[in-house]
This record gives C-alpha cells, sequence and structure tokens, in this order.
C-alpha cells in the first residue's frame, strides 16, 4: 500500500487506489528495514489501525493461493509437511527450487 509509485505508470502494483499518506508510507518503509519482531508487530499493528479507521480499500474477496498437484507420478512436491518453498508457479525462483525437489515416484 505504499504510495511510493502513486500517479505513475506502475501505481498499480502497489496501491491500486493511489492513495498517499507520509505516515503510512513511513510505517511501510520502517517494516522493512527493522528485524526486530516486537517493532515489526508494533508497526503492523499501527498499519492495520489505520487501515480500518480509513477505509482506504475494501477487499471483495480474499484472494488466497491456490496450488495443485498430481503425486501420481512424481513425489517431493511443496505441501503443509514438504515446506520446500512457495509452491505457486509465479513466485520467481521458487519455481526452480521445487523442480529441482521432484523425483520419479517409486
Amino acid at each position: 500500500m505504499s504510495s511510493e509509485y502513486a500517479q505513475s505508470p506502475v501505481w498499480w502494483s502497489t496501491t491500486v487506489s493511489n492513495y498517499v499518506d507520509p505516515q503510512l508510507d513511513q510505517w511501510i518503509s520502517e517494516l522493512g528495514l527493522t528485524k526486530d519482531e516486537d517493532q515489526q508487530k508494533k508497526i503492523a499493528a499501527n498499519v492495520e489501525r489505520y487501515f480500518a479507521e480509513n477505509v482506504i480499500q475494501i477487499p471483495l474477496y480474499y484472494n488466497g493461493i491456490w496450488y495443485a498437484y498430481n503425486d501420481s507420478r512424481f513425489e517431493g512436491w511443496a505441501n503443509e509437511e514438504n515446506q520446500i518453498g512457495h509452491p505457486a508457479p509465479w513466485n520467481g525462483m521458487s519455481r526452480l527450487v521445487h523442480l529441482m525437489n521432484l523425483k520419479p515416484k517409486g
């Protein structure tokens, strides 16, 4: 939701609404810089509270990550018991890690 790219050709990748607020941008920036888990929780709580109080956008549905696989011929798929990486095929290098873990079944 950072407004870093608001009103630019890539605005859709960061804020669908082109909403701009310096305080919100600061929290989002700080969240990416701190390694302190307690500080991360505090910042995330600030962002969540801000969203709730200002109703910047209302999600119409949750876009969960859908993933299906067929283990009849191969094993090693990413799943709850085998958390080798993000299973979604659009998630960068996770695709390669995923592929390298597949082995013929049997």
